[in-house]
């Protein structure tokens, strides 16, 4: 028997005077495992009918370089569904319902599941709702599912399979345990989180980051130039960056061929540190303590002779990170400090996390683009409609500080 009922009261759990100690989810009825295309079709005419579910994925990014869906968990009316795409089933009967935007779809942390949706599926998915973002929002500073599961229901998730490569056939039933959890709860903790919410006024902010989720989308040529978005590379001299690029597409190759994630080759921390120190011979390569070692061996030689080249050629054109600062740099970071003290004081009224009320990255677009009216605020990409309404007068009030008579907004 569930250690709690599908609409989200608790079976007691919590309501003496001593708290009972937390509770390993019990379900009551098996999950369905989904392995034939029927299966999901049928499936799918079920979600064709319904309001909302839940869903979560499992794909082996972790340790494959091409990402695929391992396995997707659907929770429905009391049922766990497991399709599995690697034995027989078929994804593509769920595209209309997930691109349907009456249907409500419940992830917890789904930015990553929507760009893997969109990248194999080709679908946009539509009238989303985030456990994670809506607890952010109202205030929780630990949003996993686990510690959620916790507070509200009392109930203890297995983490242990948080590093599992999905893509390992068979699924035992620890593996099915594990999964089916990450969506059974969804639906009745998006209905507690739902109702804080509308009593704190917050629900429209919790909306419109759910309807934005979706147009984050991975660029097309993100593997060739992601390297100016390791930090540290706008700061590098000419012939650093084009061995930082040189050297970026050197592990690009490497993952692919081996069927790794980039991480696995050469992290990120370590092609700067090769960059900024490079090695002379491959004796060297030792001192890199986060250098694998079967990397440094097969490989030792051309990782030298690739840092050298692309020194000597530097980054390709169009694609070199500007690290110029713009004539007004000082207004800038003096309007952006203002902006970030407003922030910190704001976070702790609501008392919410800093990046709930604003990322850096709008605060330093408001404090470069310095607009003096509501619809030049509206015109700022990634500003949100919400904190326009919520903040926009305040905004233009700090940012107005800076002007002087003869100075004119940007």
């Amino acid at each position: 028997m569930s250690t709690m009922n599908d609409d989200g009261r608790g079976g007691g759990l919590g309501t003496g005077p001593e708290p009972e100690a937390a509770a390993v989810p019990r379900f009551d009825r098996p999950a369905r495992l989904l392995t034939t295309v029927e299966a999901v079709e049928d499936l799918a005419r079920r979600l064709r009918d319904s309001p909302r579910f839940g869903i979560d994925l499992e794909a082996d990014s972790f340790h494959h370089y091409r990402q695929r869906i391992c396995l997707v968990q659907i929770h429905l009316d009391g049922e766990d569904y497991l399709i599995d795409p690697l034995a027989g089933a078929r994804l593509e009967p769920l595209v209309p319902i997930l691109a349907d935007g009456s249907c409500e779809k419940i992830f917890h942390g789904g930015d990553n599941d929507l760009v893997i949706l969109h990248d194999v599926l080709g679908v946009s998915v539509e009238n989303v709702f985030d456990t994670m973002i809506a607890a952010q929002v109202c205030g929780h500073r630990r949003p996993g599912l686990s510690v959620l599961l916790h507070d509200f229901f009392n109930l203890r998730l297995d983490k242990s399979l948080q590093r599992h490569d999905w893509s390992k056939r068979p699924l035992l039933p620890e593996h099915i345990h594990y999964a089916r959890a990450d969506a059974h709860f969804l639906c009745p903790l998006r209905d507690r989180l739902h109702d804080d919410l509308q009593k704190r006024g917050r629900l429209a902010q919790v909306l419109e980051e759910c309807r934005l989720l979706p147009r984050h989308r991975v660029r097309p040529n993100e593997e060739r130039e992601g390297w100016r978005r390791i930090s540290g590379a706008g700061r590098l001299s000419t012939s650093a960056q084009g061995a930082l690029e040189a050297l970026f597409q050197l592990r690009d190759k490497l993952a692919r061929e081996a069927d790794r994630p980039h991480f696995r080759i050469l992290p990120n921390e370590t092609l700067l540190e090769l960059v900024l120190n490079p090695p002379r011979q491959a004796s060297d390569l030792g001192r890199y303590r986060r250098l694998p070692r079967p990397i440094r061996r097969r490989y030792g030689d051309l990782i030298i002779e690739t840092l050298q080249k692309g020194a000597e050629a530097g980054p390709s054109r169009g694609s070199a990170p500007t690290s110029s600062r713009p004539r007004d740099h000082g207004a800038i970071e003096r309007r952006f400090e203002r902006l970030r003290l407003w922030r910190k004081q704001e976070a702790e009224r609501l008392d919410v996390e800093f990046s709930v009320v604003a990322s850096n990255a709008q605060l330093k677009a408001l404090a470069a683009r310095n607009p003096d009216t509501i619809e030049s605020l509206r015109a700022i990409e990634d500003i949100r409609d919400w904190q326009i309404d919520a903040f926009g007068r305040v905004w233009l009030d700090i940012l107005r500080t800076d002007q002087s008579p003869d100075q004119s907004p940007s």
